[in-house]
């Protein structure tokens, strides 16, 4: 188990931390926590920062990892949506099966045969 306090340089593994987020109603807010294995909950420190000298990054999730998947959906849950995008993927298969009952219906109202490789 990692020591109490870090150093902002000193790497965790992302196994040792757990991100949660939830919706205040009260507050109007989403709330953060970061959570060790322990049960012992994060609080950020600001320190000096010199222009043109490397920061580390306050927290560091690695690529793909199931612990950013679950802030993501955490998030989700709490109402967030991208700004920008398409959807879930589970949209787009809900949108495409309904572009092709479109398709269906249209063909035997008016008789038509439409080409499906477009």
């Amino acid at each position: 188990m990692p020591k109490d306090k870090y150093n902002l340089n000193e790497y965790i593994p992302p196994e040792y931390i757990r991100i949660y987020a939830e919706k205040s109603i009260q507050s109007q807010a989403i709330n953060l926590y970061v959570i060790r294995e322990d049960g012992k909950i994060g609080r950020l420190e600001f320190d000096e920062r010199l222009d043109g000298c490397f920061s580390p990054p306050t927290l560091r999730l690695p690529d793909r990892s199931s612990e950013a998947q679950a802030l993501m959906d955490r998030l989700w849950a709490c109402g967030l949506r991208p700004t920008e995008g398409s959807g879930s993927a589970g949209a787009l298969a809900a949108t495409e099966r309904h572009l092709a009952d479109l398709r269906t219906l249209v063909e035997k109202s008016y008789k038509l045969q439409f080409n499906s490789e477009l």
